[in-house]
């Protein structure tokens, strides 16, 4: 506020600016957002008018969180209400409308939380889960020659360890490891999204 009592125009920009310069991350500034980023845009923009009102920013976020969650499953766009307070910080010339680059700005602050799950999951899908998947199987197979002998040896001999290995490796990547571990991922990322409420 300035003497007066009055918001302060620059200090808003100022803080908006900052917001996007911290919001721009290996993700936010890689060629494959940047790309969705000007399909959301030119999908929604459909009277070619270089601008989105409020409603098309969202329609645009929802389209660009299609394409994100086929890198990063799970992933969900921020609620309505949370986007029409980022959409008035993003519009102070009170226009009511977006042009392309407040939109990839825009985008930009409202996926950089995502950046830091892309990270955890892809270490959770590469390296947890398949490790997590190779020691149960190992655990199994002890197990197996401890208390069934008789049919590990005979399983064994038909079905090669490289392709159980593959097997389970597979189902504990898909279902029984990074499932679970992504939620407990989400928990602790949830703090994240109540930054939009802030602002």
């Amino acid at each position: 506020m300035d003497s007066e009592g009055r918001l302060d125009t620059k200090a808003l920009r100022d803080a908006l600016r900052e917001d996007i310069r911290k919001a721009k991350n290996f993700f936010t500034r890689s060629k494959r957002f940047a790309k969705w980023v000007r399909a959301a845009f030119d999908e929604v923009d459909e009277d070619k008018s270089g601008s989105l009102d409020m409603n098309e920013v969202y329609t645009a976020i929802l389209f660009l969180y299609v394409q994100i969650a086929s890198s990063c499953p799970g992933a969900l766009p921020p609620p309505k209400e949370d986007m029409k307070t980022l959409f008035n910080r993003f519009d102070d010339d009170k226009s009511g409308d977006l042009n392309f680059d407040e939109f990839e700005n825009f985008c930009a602050i409202v996926a950089a939380e995502i950046s830091g799950r892309l990270i955890v999951q892809a270490v959770l899908t590469k390296v947890v889960a398949p490790w997590l998947g190779v020691a149960a199987f190992q655990w199994w197979a002890s197990e197996m020659k401890r208390f069934l002998p008789e049919q590990y040896g005979y399983w064994s001999q038909r079905l090669p360890s490289g392709l159980s290995v593959t097997v389970l490796v597979s189902l504990a990547v898909s279902s029984l490891f990074a499932a679970p571990l992504m939620r407990l991922v989400d928990w602790a990322f949830a703090k994240e999204t109540a930054r939009f409420k802030k602002a």
